[in-house]
């Protein structure tokens, strides 16, 4: 399979980096971040919505088990809050519904249809296990973000296993 297996507005570094970075509405953050650290960065890039958009960055994640720790950061997004829904999908999972349990945001509905790979409540398991957020909400200097990347990246975790 080709990565990043989804579409979207993300600028791709080490595929076999550990992170993943979401920089929720500041759009010029990725391509500044993954400047600084093209080694350690698999993919940064921005996010506006709480379902759709949340539902590409889940299926990219688990789709390169390299993958180990998604850094939420950046400018919030009123309203969808997509930065606080990833964290509250993390910690609380999907109900039967698809709805991202303790999300704020106003339709955090991780319907099948913008899932490829698997289903929702598959793909939001595998990225509980797989990855761990590294909450930097709110957080715009690429110098700060980088330097928590760097302090993470010294744990050398190794890749998540293959089902």
């Amino acid at each position: 399979m080709e990565w990043p297996y989804i579409a979207g507005d993300y600028t791709v570094g080490n595929r076999k980096a550990s992170f993943a970075v979401v920089t929720c509405g500041s759009h010029d953050l990725p391509e500044r971040i993954i400047a600084k650290e093209p080694k350690l960065v698999a993919i940064a890039g921005s996010c506006e919505t709480e379902n759709d958009g949340i539902a590409r960055i889940l299926q990219n994640v688990v789709s390169n088990s390299h993958i180990r720790f998604l850094v939420v950061c950046g400018e919030k997004v009123v309203g969808h809050e997509p930065g606080q829904t990833l964290v509250a999908l993390h910690q609380n999972g999907i109900g039967d519904d698809f709805r991202v349990i303790g999300s704020e945001g106003t339709i955090p509905i991780l319907h099948p249809k913008y899932f490829k790979i698997a289903t929702p409540h598959i793909v939001v398991e595998r990225f509980k296990k797989q990855v761990e957020i590294i909450d930097l909400r709110g957080e715009k200097d690429p110098d700060k973000i980088v330097s928590v990347i760097r302090s993470f990246s010294a744990r050398q975790v190794e890749a998540y296993p293959e089902q």
